[in-house]
């Protein structure tokens, strides 16, 4: 017990301070550069996703992975691995596993930054939209929607264990003006499981399309709690292609907004209850994993001596 408590004492408070410094310093470049002063203009994905998902590599590799030098493992006979190639393999999944929680955690924090920032605009009709300041979230009172004059277009993709179909719907608003820049957009999923990967991918693509019809014929306009404005992100390109087949209209000069059928003050609950997962079952995780490893008292002494 006292060799667990000395390497939770040396390693995890350098593991929880990465997390949370990480976070701290890119939320505050993010909100600065991109959502407050709109100074470096790139796609969500990019400050969501891509950044978030390579920067922790740079702290853990300076403060975390000297630290993780105090690990020792057993090591079997007959292996055909040498040992220290083992150890230092050892001590990179901690690295890897370190790295995909505060991940996990920064790309969390980075989509409940980005819809918290976001400020609701309350409209009686969509006229309303061209005349006042953009925002990301609005709430419509009186809208009606030309379901008879839409488009759509699909994308088919890959991901790790199965394909994705995903279709973008688009269609006008009802509007007095006389030319509509501003369109109802609706992304519609579907993973391709199963017995269906056995069919021809035209074959689900058209089920899936039909079905999608089926749930556009049914919806009920009073359902939609508000509109979030679709940015510079992967969906817009889509919605934009899908745009581009109905005449007349310049894409790039239309405003896209997506229905969410949720109370506009619950739109963060998912945000929040992923970070609290994140932090509590990745930080249990990581303590309960400090079980395994023994602690090498030389290196552990030679990383203290001067405290």
């Amino acid at each position: 017990m006292e060799k667990y408590k000395k390497k939770v004492k040396h390693i995890f408070p350098t593991f929880v301070a990465i997390a949370i410094l990480t976070n701290l310093i890119w939320s505050f470049l993010h909100w600065l550069l991109a959502i407050e002063n709109d100074i470096i203009n790139i796609k969500e994905e990019i400050w969501n996703f891509w950044i978030p998902m390579v920067l922790p590599w740079i702290p853990l590799h300076i403060w975390l992975k000297p630290k993780l030098k105090i690990l020792t493992f057993q090591i079997r006979k007959k292996r055909l691995t040498p040992a220290q190639t083992t150890i230092e393999g050892n001590r990179s999944f901690f690295l890897f596993i370190s790295w995909t929680i505060i991940v996990g955690f920064v790309i969390v924090s980075q989509y409940y930054l980005v819809s918290e920032t976001g400020e609701l605009k309350k409209i009686s009709n969509i006229e309303e939209i061209n005349v006042n300041e953009k925002v990301r979230f609005y709430k419509i009172s009186d809208f009606d929607i030309n379901f008879e004059n839409g488009k759509s277009t699909t994308n088919i993709w890959h991901g790790k264990s199965h394909p994705y179909i995903d279709i973008y719907f688009v269609y006008p608003f009802e509007t007095n003006a006389k030319s509509a820049s501003i369109f109802y957009g609706n992304k519609y999923q579907k993973a391709i499981l199963g017995k269906e990967k056995e069919l021809n991918e035209s074959v689900v693509q058209q089920i899936f399309y039909d079905d999608c019809l089926e749930q556009i014929d049914n919806l009920e306009l009073a359902s939609i709690g508000y509109f979030e404005k679709v940015e510079n992100n992967r969906d817009h390109k889509f919605f934009l292609r899908a745009l581009n087949f109905i005449e007349n209209k310049s894409a790039y000069k239309c405003i896209i907004l997506e229905p969410k059928f949720e109370s506009y003050s619950k739109r963060n609950n998912k945000y929040i209850g992923g970070i609290l997962f994140i932090l509590l079952f990745g930080s249990g995780l990581f303590l309960l994993l400090l079980e395994w490893p023994g602690l090498s008292e030389h290196a552990y002494n030679k990383q203290t001596k001067y405290k």
